[in-house]
């Protein structure tokens, strides 16, 4: 599982391994050198090729202040290339 897009409110998993709508996720990232620990809740499944990348949208939940903060921050970060 790796993420392949993320946003404020969720992120959108690209895996193998697909889980249900509804299901609720561990989710551990790296931002800015700091590890990141969220929960997610399966909110959108993609299982056709046809339909772009395999794999799952997920919306956080319960993400705490502190947490939302460094996820603002990182987002507005521009990525080193």
């Amino acid at each position: 599982f790796y993420t392949h897009d993320v946003w404020l409110g969720g992120a959108f998993g690209r895996s193998d391994i697909l889980f249900e709508i509804d299901e609720l996720l561990e989710l551990r990232f790296q931002l800015q050198g700091k590890v990141l620990q969220l929960k997610g809740r399966v909110v959108r499944v993609v299982r056709e090729p046809d339909e772009g990348l395999a794999g799952m949208g997920i919306q956080f939940v319960d993400v705490g202040d502190q947490d939302k903060k460094l996820l603002a921050d990182a987002l507005k970060t521009p990525s080193k290339k």
